[in-house]
């Protein structure tokens, strides 16, 4: 239930207008073979560089959390890559070689808020 208050928070942030820093810091978790939540967005759009054990096989998911999956995209990789993700979602990892926990991580390399801009008559 938090996730979705946590959403529900950046959407009324998003249509206020707000702006998103882009960092260089990687922030790291722990991914086990579950689905594990690691990050909320609302953007019109936003690249994340991703990152998995160069030794290991992770899988990003984006999008929505729903039915105990990301229903956006997904995609399966190892070292470091970047992905886009767009709108209103989560970035999900998970451990896909079937050797337990991976050390994975994300950072926000750029991102364009949503802005809703009033007419002044």
């Amino acid at each position: 239930m938090s996730n979705y208050r946590n959403l529900l928070i950046l959407l009324c942030v998003g249509l206020l207008g707000a702006t998103i820093q882009a960092s260089d810091e990687w922030v790291r978790h722990d991914a086990g073979e579950s689905w594990t939540w690691f990050e909320d967005y609302l953007l019109s759009s936003a690249t994340y560089g991703i990152a998995c054990e160069p030794t290991r096989e992770c899988e990003v998911g984006t999008g929505i959390f729903a039915f105990g999956r990301p229903l956006g995209r997904t995609v399966v990789f190892s070292g470091q890559r970047e992905i886009t993700v767009y709108g209103i979602g989560t970035l999900h990892f998970r451990a896909k070689d079937g050797r337990g926990p991976a050390k994975a991580a994300y950072f926000l390399k750029t991102a364009r808020t949503i802005r809703i801009v009033d007419i002044t008559w």
